[in-house]
């Protein structure tokens, strides 16, 4: 039996997509049960499977004619799919690809729709806008798994922080899991490295990157008032793990809890050294009891 057009488009196209993430090195799982994505997508970094996935949708097109417009190209969507794809805990992208040229684009809906907006709108369906200047290459699903990996690890750490603070609270003590999931992290970005000592496996803050904060902290002017310095210090040691990560992938910007991770343990070194992190504890522990004895009203919540 004599399979209909938009199936054996639908199929090519698959089939293209798949080579193109093959090629960049990882691995694609087609769906059996398609629920609005067909693609399944298991990245690699340093010849490891990530512990996040990454979904693709791949609409095939042998008339790319139809979904050009003058800024762009265009694909209508179903409202419930858009739902659950910016909802998604891993990273969802829609590829539009023309099965006649063999070249394709991504878009990623959680970048486009308002879910507020489009859910007060009564529409049935969503468009997504693709550009052309984002083409579906092996360069894009680099960009694409590191996007994914980067929001992974932002939720986890800011998920084993919230894990720590409940720990704090009903233990009085601190729990290692948030320091373990960031140095993952941190050992990624080559600010820290992995030794394997007698007593069990040490992290420690990588010669060039003190080198590269150390400079960044020695340019700061004399005479600064204490607290103002100390922020100055810290932000120095973010600056820093943003330059290292910028080595990596300048095209995607670091998540602020992410640059903390980095920061903190950069100044867990100069707390070794200097006794920095208990001053500045001491100076903003100051400044607020000046603010209180000043009588100055509470932040509004």
């Amino acid at each position: 039996m004599e399979r209909p057009e938009a199936h054996s488009t639908g199929i090519k196209a698959l089939k293209a997509v798949s080579r193109v993430i093959r090629s960049a090195g990882h691995k694609p799982q087609e769906i059996v049960n398609d629920y609005g994505e067909d693609l399944l997508v298991e990245t690699r970094r340093r010849n490891r499977l990530d512990a996040n996935r990454l979904w693709l949708q791949v609409k095939g097109t042998s008339k790319i004619k139809r979904h050009r417009k003058r800024d762009g190209l265009r694909l209508q969507i179903k409202f419930d799919h858009a739902m659950r794809w910016i909802r998604s805990v891993d990273l969802v992208v829609v590829v539009l690809w023309d099965v006649v040229e063999r070249v394709g684009w991504y878009a990623i809906p959680s970048d486009q729709v308002d879910a507020f907006e489009v859910a007060n709108s009564g529409t049935s369906s969503v468009t997504l806008k693709f550009s052309q200047n984002e083409e579906f290459t092996e360069e894009a699903v680099d960009l694409l798994a590191w996007k994914a990996y980067l929001e992974h690890q932002r939720l986890l750490v800011l998920s084993a922080r919230d894990a720590e603070r409940d720990k704090e609270r009903a233990e009085g003590v601190k729990s290692p899991e948030r320091t373990l999931t960031e140095l993952d992290f941190t050992d990624l970005l080559n600010i820290t490295e992995r030794r394997l000592e007698p007593d069990g496996l040490r992290y420690q803050l990588r010669l060039e990157v003190w080198e590269e904060f150390k400079n960044l902290w020695n340019d700061l002017p004399e005479g600064m008032e204490e607290t103002q310095r100390y922020e100055e210090i810290y932000a120095a040691a973010r600056k820093t793990t943003a330059n290292r990560w910028k080595m990596i992938e300048p095209r995607l910007d670091l998540p602020s809890a992410l640059i903390d991770a980095g920061a903190e343990f950069i100044c867990d070194r100069l707390e070794l050294e200097l006794g920095i992190r208990g001053k500045m504890e001491e100076a903003e522990a100051r400044e607020a009891r000046e603010r209180q004895q000043a009588g100055w009203p509470e932040v509004d919540r």
